[in-house]
């Protein structure tokens, strides 16, 4: 098999500031994958992009380090975030960054807040500002579930608020069945 190019999928960790109830990433105990593992997925397969998400990024010791490799290498490196990794990054770092995608449920404060957390809402709507401001290409990254399945039309027209893309993915019953919408929502 012949391939020209591989686009990795990096769980750095499974650490995170929230504690959202529809999460499917690991429970702790809290892990991070080294650098010396990025390092050899990189040298042992023809990676031209890299997408980090899973965990809250910059919650791994290393991330800085981490994701000066990967823009050192000339990858085109993505970042998943709920806004918190994005506030830790430098203002030339983040443009370097090829996309970012930032989680948001809810299209409301109200909701979204009672979902993820106190002020979840400001957090992502600020990341959405910043990179709006310095010309960061956005996704806005909504997890489909029984709980928002209506709110797909109010999420698409704040992601173009905030000049971004929407990305919607069906909820995984990792943990629970609770959030799994029916065929019908």
């Amino acid at each position: 098999m012949n391939v020209d190019s591989v686009s990795l999928g990096l769980g750095l960790t499974n650490a995170c500031n929230l504690s959202c109830a529809h999460c499917y990433r690991p429970s702790p105990p809290l892990t991070y994958l080294p650098l010396s593992v990025v390092k050899r997925a990189c040298d042992a397969l023809p990676v031209s992009g890299v997408n980090l998400g899973t965990g809250e990024n910059a919650l791994h010791p290393d991330f800085h380090e981490i994701l000066s490799f990967l823009l050192e290498r000339g990858l085109r490196v993505s970042l998943t975030s709920n806004g918190y990794s994005i506030a830790r990054l430098s203002d030339e770092t983040l443009r370097a960054l090829n996309d970012v995608e930032i989680s948001i449920d809810f299209p409301d404060h109200r909701r979204f807040d009672a979902f993820r957390g106190s002020g979840a809402m400001r957090t992502a709507l600020g990341a959405l500002d910043r990179c709006r401001s310095l010309g960061v290409t956005t996704t806005v990254l909504a997890v489909l579930m029984r709980d928002n399945h209506r709110d797909l039309v109010q999420l698409a027209k704040l992601a173009a608020h905030w000049e971004s893309c929407l990305r919607v993915n069906a909820y995984q019953p990792a943990k629970s069945r609770v959030f799994l919408p029916r065929y019908e929502e």
